[in-house]
Parts: C-alpha cells; sequence; structure tokens
C-alpha cells in the first residue's frame, strides 16, 4: 500500500491516516528495537482499512490527528459494533489511541486528544482445553487414516509443547539443547510471534513424537489442519469450539492446574513477554489446584 502525503499542501498540520501510516512503517522497519511480527503489521493494516472505510463515510479522511476528538472516536466504535463484535470493535478503536500515543513520544505532534479515551473489553472467554483424561483419550485413539493420525499427532505435539501452529511448523533440530547442569534436553524456540525464546522441557511424550517423525514433524496448512482437527474431535466425541491454538491452551492449564508447576515456570514454557500475560489468561484457580495442593501438604 502506497503512503500518502503526511502533510497537507496548506499548512504543517498532521492528518491522521498518513500518520497511522508512518506508525506502521514504524514498527514494520527491522531496525526498530521494538520491530513488529508481520502478522502483528497485517493487523494494523486491516484496522486501517477499516477505520480508513468509516472515515471516508463520515467525510472525515483528511481529518488532523489533533481533531481526532472523543467524540469522533465514540462514532467509530459504535459504528465498528455494528459489524464486530465488541472485543473486536474495542481493538480498532484503542488502535487510534495506539497511533496517537506513539505519534506524541515520537514528538510528531504535540497533544493527544485521546489520552483520556477508555474503553473496556467483555469479560474473556472460558479457554476450551482439553482435562487429562480427554487428553489421554485422544492419544489412545487408533485412526485408520494415516493422515487424521498425523494431524492428531501434531496437536498433540502442541499439547505436550504448548507450541502455537506457526511454531510447530518451524520447529527444527537447532532449537534442541542440552543443559549441562542438568544434562536435560530442552527446546529453546524463538517464538515466531514476537520473538521471545520459549524455554520447553523436553518431556517423554514429545521425544518419543518427535523421533517418530525423524525430527521433522507433518507440514501442512493452517487452514486443513484445523479443518481435519475438527473431523478427528468429531470422531472422538469431543463437542467442543477447538482450533490448532487449543493444544497450546491445554498445555498451559495441565501445567498450571493439574500438574502443579509454578507461574514463572509456564510462563518461560509459553514464551510469554510478561508473567502477567500468563497469569491474565491462564491462571484460573480451579478444585484441581486446592485438591493438588493439599496432597502436597499432606504428602510432605
Amino acid at each position: 500500500m502506497s503512503l500518502t502525503p503526511l502533510l497537507r499542501e496548506t499548512d504543517c498540520t498532521m492528518l491522521f491516516l498518513p500518520l497511522f501510516e508512518q506508525f506502521i512503517a514504524f514498527y514494520q522497519n527491522p531496525k526498530c528495537e521494538d520491530h513488529k511480527h508481520p502478522g502483528t503489521i497485517e493487523n494494523y493494516w486491516k484496522r486501517y482499512r477499516k477505520i480508513a472505510a468509516w472515515l471516508r463515510t463520515e467525510q472525515l479522511s483528511h481529518i488532523e490527528a489533533e481533531q481526532f476528538t472523543i467524540s469522533i472516536a465514540k462514532r467509530l466504535f459504535r459504528a465498528q459494533l455494528e459489524k464486530h463484535s465488541r472485543n473486536h470493535a474495542v481493538r480498532i478503536a484503542r488502535q487510534v489511541v495506539q497511533v496517537l500515543a506513539w505519534a506524541v513520544d515520537e514528538e510528531i505532534i504535540k497533544h493527544n486528544p485521546l489520552h483520556q479515551f477508555r474503553l473496556k473489553k467483555e469479560h474473556k472467554k472460558k479457554i476450551i482445553h482439553l482435562t487429562p483424561e480427554e487428553l489421554l483419550e485422544i492419544e489412545r485413539w487408533q485412526f485408520f487414516s494415516p493422515y487424521l493420525t498425523r494431524v492428531r499427532d501434531l496437536f498433540l505435539w502442541s499439547c505436550y509443547t504448548g507450541m502455537d501452529y506457526g511454531d510447530t511448523m518451524a520447529v527444527n533440530k537447532s532449537h534442541m539443547f542440552t543443559n549441562p547442569k542438568d544434562q536435560r534436553v530442552y527446546i529453546i524456540k524463538p517464538r515466531n510471534k514476537r520473538g521471545e525464546a520459549a524455554l520447553i522441557p523436553y518431556f517423554e511424550k514429545t521425544r518419543r513424537l518427535w523421533e517418530k517423525y525423524n525430527h521433522q514433524l507433518p507440514r501442512m496448512a493452517n487452514c486443513t489442519y484445523n479443518r481435519i482437527l475438527k473431523e478427528i474431535f468429531f470422531i472422538v466425541g469431543f463437542n467442543k469450539r477447538i482450533s490448532t491454538h487449543t493444544g497450546r491452551k491445554t498445555f498451559a492449564m495441565i501445567k498450571l492446574n493439574n500438574e502443579g508447576y509454578s507461574l514463572p515456570a509456564v510462563s518461560a514454557m509459553l514464551g510469554h513477554k510478561s508473567i502477567r500475560t500468563t497469569e491474565e489468561y491462564y491462571a484460573k484457580v480451579n478444585i484441581d489446584v486446592v485438591s493438588n495442593e493439599l496432597r502436597r501438604i499432606n504428602a510432605a
């Protein structure tokens, strides 16, 4: 997408849409310290196109950045609510705030008119994941189709390692590391999403799967993987809305709530940049946590 002129012809006032384009170019630059993943950049462009389309319908395509008032932001939000979920609409409106805040930090504009603009998302939906019993059942299921077996095994890999689709498709022997202190093997891989390194113990089930495919997991498109995975869950009889990402969620929930791993350890395994991310999404205390802790204390 070509960049539009940054300034009005008649003055030196920054327009919002060219400012948004400059924001994207800034984070797309590999030399930027906070360089964003291509997937994040694509999300920026998607929001840009939605905001630009709405501004055109409102005859605000040439709105100045510092004139993007709270009233206009609320109108944008309400318009997005008519087409998208609340959380999606919030993300679009917050993108405007992010762009303006960045411009102030970079001293491109002097004032962020939305610095007091606040929107709340809906409460996070319940995380869909497999229980230990369900995971064991899908491990033991015998599929007649080798293709179904390969897709099941890819999903199990995510359940054993916490890797998402992108990292599962990219993992190779170079990511295996033996710690000289404990002689344990770990998978150390920068995440495709943000580059934060995930540090994953090489569990026995992980090793068996890795060796089964001679250190090269099957490759397939994410849409194909998701489609076949839904078929597998139907065959096994699991009535859950799942995707390839369900394996990562299963890993996190089982490690935290059933196997008693600490929050910092699970955060490191998932490759989260902040432990707060792990806590916010996965640290949901349930009866299993309390039960396991009671058994641990009574055994001490």
